[in-house]
């Protein structure tokens, strides 16, 4: 892969019996987003990749440290496990204002899928948290990705309910912390603000657009686990 970065050095994660194990990091480019790799040392255990959508904005940057543990655990399993950044997010290249926003993150999906299927696995896993499920919905459901499982963590109903909840979170953290001076720049028309991350009139725009289909009732409380052929169109 000519976008491989560079090895990370072993990780030492801790196993279920609580002995400690040993797993490989290491960080490549994917449609231009970076990408950390975990892995069980000396190769896969598993058939079955898998592929950590994060959140966007704030919820992002709160769960980093606790899906780089799931991804260890998931290591530890061994399972090969590649945690993308989203485009104008961490250290993605491109911008959150981009007209194609949408396009390019559902492409950050396909080159994931697509790097593990060509190392030869034969299942994959989508875990969507909060908007990255509304992510992995979309690269689903569009037919540009093609996996045999998923998990959706916390992922609202559609794009326009996700919107809402950071509109709410935003009068919420501003009536705590106060509002923003009056001479700070406005947003620009259309782009709205929650907890500290701007999301443009496109990125607003394309979020909207998300009306993901029927998914089986949650197994429990937020999370619903489920085959993901049911979901999959055929691929464009």
């Amino acid at each position: 892969n000519p976008f491989r970065l560079h090895m990370m050095p072993d990780h030492h994660a801790t196993a279920p019996n609580g002995s400690p194990a040993a797993v490989r990091r290491q960080r490549s480019y994917e449609a231009r987003s970076l990408v950390v790799e975990t892995g069980p040392l000396g190769g896969m255990a598993q058939p079955c990749g898998v592929i950590v959508l994060p959140p966007l904005g704030y919820e992002d940057t709160c769960s980093y440290r606790p899906l780089r543990a799931l991804a260890e655990q998931l290591a530890v399993a061994g399972h090969v496990v590649l945690r993308p950044d989203w485009p104008g997010l961490g250290d993605a290249a491109d911008a959150p204002r981009d007209e194609d926003w949408l396009k390019t993150a559902v492409d950050v999906i396909v080159a994931c899928a697509d790097s593990l299927r060509a190392r030869g696995l034969t299942r994959l896993c989508l875990i969507g948290v909060r908007a990255g499920g509304l992510l992995a919905l979309e690269a689903l459901q569009t037919g540009r990705v093609v996996a045999e499982d998923l998990v959706l963590w916390g992922t609202p109903a559609s794009g326009s309910r996700f919107l809402r909840e950071q509109r709410a979170f935003h009068k919420t953290a501003a009536g705590m912390f106060g509002q923003a001076p009056a001479d700070a720049p406005a947003l620009p028309e259309g782009a709205i603000e929650a907890g500290g991350f701007a999301y443009s009139a496109a990125q607003v725009a394309a979020l909207q657009s998300i009306v993901p289909a029927p998914c089986p009732p949650p197994v429990r409380p937020g999370c619903c686990c489920c085959p993901a052929r049911a979901l999959n169109r055929p691929r464009h």
